[in-house]
């Protein structure tokens, strides 16, 4: 444990540095002392409740099989990879877990309720499916919701196109000195299948999620509260692709449609979650946050990866691309025992019909993930704690008040590069 909270500590120094001599929260370090805690409770999980991991992790691969209609066997040997347990006993392998790490500076709030989050982009389609189990009773947590975001083939967050993929790498945004083109947004790979809303905690009361008085308390975790003006990035357009929210069902288990991500300057491939005790939906479709208990970063071994950095529009992706081992976040999240890598197989045949990544999250539900970012979905048309969240201007856009304005964003290019 003295070993996990050093490699937190790194990483929050990290954080600091980058931040340019930030002032320090007084209670970073009970912040810390909070997150280990947390996760020596989830760590207890492998040897506590690997029957009943192994047990589930051997319905689901059951399910995938006959879905695909072929033999347990041969959708291991499709993707090239091993059963990650040797009997339905056997409590190795099968705590298949990630601990909590920072959102990044692009995640916002009222996205859109759909189990499909593709919007036409370019890319092989992901099936992403988790099981969420409890700590403390090893048995399924029930109905909560998920919100996930990544990048798209080449790099770019919906909401801050201006601010990522090459243009993270360049120092520049869309029009500036070393702005380029938005990428393409044509689709590819087989069509996903699309999900109906949730019926249950659905809300008449509010025009918006942003409106909403049950969002209070219930913001975006981060690992530094001195990171709070970074993660604060006002959206700088209205695009949702790659956004969503859904619940998972009674049984704790969440599925959603995507596509594989890509990559940009400084991180490996990944794809975040927020995990919240409750949720509701509000009149225009967005999603209202309850209390958050986790959030994390799924990543992929890098032997699928190569397979789809191979395929286009993945390989017109010209950012250099880091591999897990070289990704600091990566090192963090797969500290003493933990296995934040998805199980991936595939789909199909071959890669060409798609992948499916799977994973199981054991949750401590006591725990709050820490709050910090207040932005919205700029859609919601909505204004935050900072500002209206459809500003153009570039100091607004940067997440920075201060009228050193190419410092800062130059500041912000560096730390961003760090999620």
């Amino acid at each position: 444990m003295v070993q996990l909270f050093a490699i937190i500590v790194a990483a929050s120094y990290t954080t600091s540095t980058v931040l340019a001599h930030a002032p320090i929260n007084p209670s970073h370090t009970a912040l810390l002392k909070r997150r280990e805690e947390n996760l020596s409770l989830q760590r207890r999980l492998a040897e506590k409740c690997g029957p009943e991991l192994a047990r589930r992790r051997a319905e689901r691969l059951a399910r995938r099989a006959a879905r695909a209609g072929v033999a347990l066997e041969e959708l291991h040997k499709r993707a090239d990879l091993a059963p990650r347990q040797s009997t339905n006993n056997s409590t190795e392998g099968t705590c298949i877990l990630t601990p909590e790490v920072t959102q990044g500076p692009y995640h916002v709030l009222g996205e859109m309720v759909r189990q499909n989050i593709t919007d036409d982009q370019a890319g092989l389609p992901l099936t992403v499916e988790v099981d969420f189990i409890d700590v403390e009773t090893c048995q399924a947590v029930p109905n909560l919701w998920v919100d996930a975001w990544h990048c798209n083939s080449t790099g770019y967050y919906s909401g801050y196109i201006s601010l990522t993929g090459a243009e993270l790498s360049n120092g520049g945004g869309f029009g500036g000195g070393n702005g380029s083109a938005p990428p393409d947004m044509t689709a590819s790979g087989s069509a996903l299948p699309t999900g109906t809303a949730p019926t249950s905690n659905s809300t008449s009361a509010t025009t918006t999620a942003a409106s909403s008085s049950s969002t209070q308390n219930a913001y975006s975790g981060a690992d530094s509260t001195a990171a709070a003006s970074m993660l604060n990035t006002v959206p700088t357009d209205q695009e949702k692709f790659l956004r969503g929210a859904w619940q998972a069902d009674s049984d704790g288990h969440w599925t959603m449609h995507s596509i594989f991500p890509g990559w940009y300057s400084g991180r490996s491939i990944h794809f975040h979650v927020k995990v919240y005790e409750n949720g509701s939906i509000a009149e225009n479709g967005t999603f209202i946050a309850g209390r958050a208990m986790h959030t994390g970063q799924f990543f992929f071994n890098e032997s699928i990866t190569q397979e789809v950095a191979a395929l286009a529009p993945y390989n017109t992706n010209t950012v250099t691309r880091l591999t897990n081992d070289e990704d600091q976040w990566y090192a963090y999240e797969n500290a003493v025992g933990y296995d934040a890598t998805m199980d991936v197989v595939y789909a199909g045949s071959s890669i060409s019909d798609g992948l499916i990544g799977s994973i199981i999250v054991g949750l401590n539900t006591s725990y709050t993930s820490i709050e910090l970012s207040t932005q919205w979905w700029a859609g919601n048309s909505s204004t935050s704690s900072s500002g209206n969240t459809t500003t153009t201007s570039a100091n607004s856009a940067s997440g920075y008040k201060s009228p050193i304005l190419a410092a800062g964003l130059f500041i912000f290019s560096l730390f961003a590069g760090l999620f």
